[in-house]
């Protein structure tokens, strides 16, 4: 039986809470993968992968203020702390480039969500899906598929060790290393009688 410790990546790339977006964003570029174990002082603190970055993306907190309140807006919600800068006219007539996000060109921003957001805001922390090295790997498999997750971390000891991946089990698959065997007896004769 094929077990995690047989497909598993045993050299692992992790992030710490404290990068911010980009630099992660940066990473999973440069080494073409989509998730990594976050790891503080050597324990597993969770994980972040390319949906949690979306996620974050998709809705992320506004710049910081003096007052506390990103939105501008007394923390009663009641008036602005400053006037908001008004944004030009291609606001709403041009669709958004590179070089300009709705109009506003981000370059000429000093607060930018990516730099200013660490990872420890936009992972996830629990449940973080671990199994240990003796696992077989359809278990792992099957939990993978129950669960909708991408990838497994593998710890002995408290100590992650490994990981595996989607893609790893598919490749054990086509290797046709992830086999079922089913062994069928029949009577004693057909053994020459021994038992």
């Amino acid at each position: 039986m094929l077990r995690i410790r047989d497909i598993m990546t045993t050299e692992v790339i992790t992030v710490n809470p404290d990068q911010t977006i980009r630099e992660v964003m940066d990473l999973f570029t440069e080494r073409h993968i989509t998730g990594a174990p976050v790891v503080s002082r050597g324990e597993l603190v969770g994980v972040i992968s390319a949906t949690d970055l979306l996620t974050f993306a998709a809705a992320p907190p506004g710049p910081p203020t003096e007052n506390g309140s990103p939105y501008g807006w007394s923390d009663d919600g009641t008036a602005p702390v400053d006037e908001p800068e008004e944004l030009a006219p291609t606001f709403f007539t041009e669709a958004p480039g590179d070089e300009q996000a709705l109009g506003v060109d981000v370059r000429s921003h000093p607060w930018n969500a990516l730099d200013e957001f660490t990872v420890a805001d936009a992972m996830s922390r629990s449940p973080i899906w671990q199994v240990g090295p003796e696992t077989p790997v359809l278990a792992a498999a099957d939990s993978m598929r129950q669960h909708g997750i991408h990838r497994i971390l593998v710890t002995e000891g408290g100590k992650l060790i490994g990981i595996v991946t989607a893609t790893d089990i598919a490749g054990a698959a086509l290797d046709h290393r992830i086999v079922t065997r089913t062994y069928v007896f029949g009577n004693e004769e057909g053994f020459g009688g021994r038992e």
